[in-house]
This record gives C-alpha cells, structure tokens and sequence, in this order.
C-alpha cells in the first residue's frame, strides 16, 4: 500500500518537474527573465524524484541527475567567469554538456536492457 501511494506521487512529481522545466524552456525562448525560485524548485524536485527512484530501483546512479542539474546550474556560472577567453568557456559547455549526455545515454541504454531482461 505505502508503495503504491509511494509510486502515485513519485509520478505526480515528475510530471510537476516536466511541467515546470517545460515553462521555463518556453520563457527562455520568448526572451522573458525567468523567475529566481524557479532553479530551487526544479532542483528540489528532480531530487525528490530521482531519491523516489533510488529507493524504487536501488541503484545510486539514479542520484547523479540533481548533481547533473547543480552543476550545469551552480558550478558551471562560477568556473566560466575564472575563464576569460570566449573560445575556451564555449569548449568547457560543450564538454560538459556531452559528458552528461552520455553518462545519460548509457543509464537509459543499461535501464532498457534491464527491463527487456525482466520480461
């Protein structure tokens, strides 16, 4: 019973933070400036889902997507301004976005394979 109440809202939050990361996809597009306890929300959310999931599935690589969202959020700002040159701080955001979109692959790649294991 307590799972799948556990489970309800775990849904009920990812659909909340697809919401809210969608909206603010769409008023970085239309140029407007985005509200500041937009970053706080979206990151307590994705922690709260992505700890949802651990305890779901057991597997603490689940706990690296809010470190993902710090990063790109918090770091990311504070290395690029120790970085003067244009050219290099664009080499750094390329860099660091294609290592999280493989570490991502790879986790959606061995999930899938998983779940084709389970049936």
């Amino acid at each position: 019973m307590i799972f799948v109440k556990l489970k309800l809202i775990t849904r009920v939050l990812e659909m909340l933070s697809f919401i809210v990361g969608l909206a603010g996809c769409i008023m970085i597009f239309m140029k407007i400036e985005l509200p500041t306890m937009m970053f706080p929300i979206c990151t307590l959310l994705l922690v709260i889902t992505s700890m949802s999931a651990f305890i779901k599935t057991r597997k603490l690589i689940k706990l690296a997507y809010p470190l993902f969202i710090i990063y790109f959020l918090l770091a990311m700002p504070i290395i690029l301004d120790f970085i003067k040159n244009k050219i290099l701080s664009f080499g750094f955001v390329a860099l660091s976005f294609v290592i999280a979109i493989i570490y991502i692959y790879r986790e959606l790649i061995t999930s899938s394979k998983e779940k084709e294991l389970s049936r």
